[in-house]
């Protein structure tokens, strides 16, 4: 192969490339600083071609299902998937859990970065060339719960019944039992699967590449505090929440790297508040989450629960998200489903509490305070490809 280092140029006149393939690396690779100038008497495709600090980008030819089952019914919506960014996903197993923490005990290795959530932090470590992360898993996240200044009821069927508290009792994918609440256990840092909302579109020109996290990551981020003041709870627009904070920065710096950021555009979206449906307001986030509008927004149709159906990673399982295994609500990856913050927001009458809505394991839409850790998080991200 050809490698083009920093300072250099190199001008390729004529002649093509054959035999390449991905096992053996790209057949030419551009140093940043580096200048690669291909003259038309030369047949290069620009896929042999690797530039340094540029995000190669690759989208599926086959395509997966989004959604699942719910109430019956299976979806019949199936989308392309791309790979990017990097997150802990995956327990490691009870053995290599057991090997991991006799080499945390003994070598005392210097962590290569942490992952934050509201009341965890996941330190990441590197073992025989592959990334981990520990902590303490935490489970039993909250959908509702009493703030100072008033005392509110839950109303009746607000709480779904299959938002089930993870426990020791239920099971990682890889049928290990969960850690409890306190343990500390071990996750395997992989490759982050997207969902692909707008593939025609995109393939025709009209719009960048919209992307949806297959997995709900982690639960343990609220989508705000509360904020009591002059007798009631204060509004919280998407813009000003912690939620929003912590995507376009805590998540986007430790999931992306350089290169991939290059790649990321920033997303202009709109605050959507019930009642009034927003101020017009709008952000500019490379980062955020869907709203209750999402699927009509991108023009996917269907009965909304069985596209709305999401399953946790382990990760996420053991970072307070719920666990839905009621044997009537599946996705492709994983017979264990989960909720998931949307962006709207509320009140809730009479009280004037504040609300967000979020998707159920059963892929309904219900309320939690916003102050609440049960629901999950599942990023939307737009790609400049």
């Amino acid at each position: 192969g050809i490698y083009v280092r920093a300072g250099a140029e190199c001008n390729i006149t004529a002649g093509s490339i054959t035999n390449c393939t991905a096992d053996n690396g790209p057949a030419i690779y551009v140093e940043k600083g580096a200048t690669l100038n291909i003259e038309e008497g030369a047949n290069i495709n620009e896929d042999d071609i690797e530039r340094e600090g540029n995000f190669k980008f690759e989208i599926s030819e086959d395509t997966i299902m989004l959604g699942g089952t719910a109430h019956g019914r299976t979806s019949t919506t199936f989308v392309h998937y791309v790979y990017i960014g990097s997150y802990p996903q995956s327990y490691v197993g009870n053995s290599l859990n057991s090997t991991l923490e006799s080499w945390y005990s003994s070598s005392k290795p210097v962590s290569t970065k942490t992952y934050k959530m509201d009341s965890t932090t996941w330190d990441e470590y590197e073992y025989n060339g592959q990334l981990y992360v520990r902590g303490t898993c935490k489970t039993g996240g909250t959908f509702y719960d009493n703030e100072p200044g008033a005392s509110v009821v839950v109303p009746v069927g607000f709480k779904p019944n299959n938002q089930l508290v993870a426990s020791s009792t239920n099971k990682y994918k890889n049928g290990d039992a969960m850690k409890s609440d306190g343990t500390i256990a071990w996750f395997k840092v992989e490759p982050l699967r997207w969902f692909v909302l707008n593939y025609e579109k995109w393939q025709a020109g009209e719009e960048q590449l919209k992307l949806m996290s297959e997995l709900v990551l982690t639960a343990d981020v609220q989508y705000s505090p509360q904020v009591y003041s002059s007798g009631k709870y204060m509004p919280v627009k998407w813009k000003d929440c912690q939620l929003r904070t912590w995507s376009n920065g805590e998540f986007y710096n430790s999931v992306f790297t350089e290169a991939e950021k290059t790649a990321i555009a920033l997303s202009s979206v709109a605050d959507v508040r019930n009642g009034d449906y927003g101020s017009g307001e709008t952000t500019e986030d490379y980062v955020y989450i869907a709203s209750e509008l999402t699927w009509r927004e991108f023009e996917i149709f269907g009965n909304y629960s069985e596209l709305e159906v999401a399953s946790p990673s382990d990760f996420a399982v053991s970072n307070k998200a719920s666990y839905g295994n009621n044997e009537t609500e599946s996705t492709s990856y994983w017979s264990v489903t989960t909720a998931w913050w949307l962006r709207n927001t509320s009140n809730y009458s009479g009280k004037d509490r504040q609300l967000a809505e979020y998707i159920a394991g059963n892929g309904y839409m219900w309320y939690a305070w916003i102050s609440c850790s049960g629901p999950g998080f599942r990023p939307v991200i737009t790609l400049d490809v």
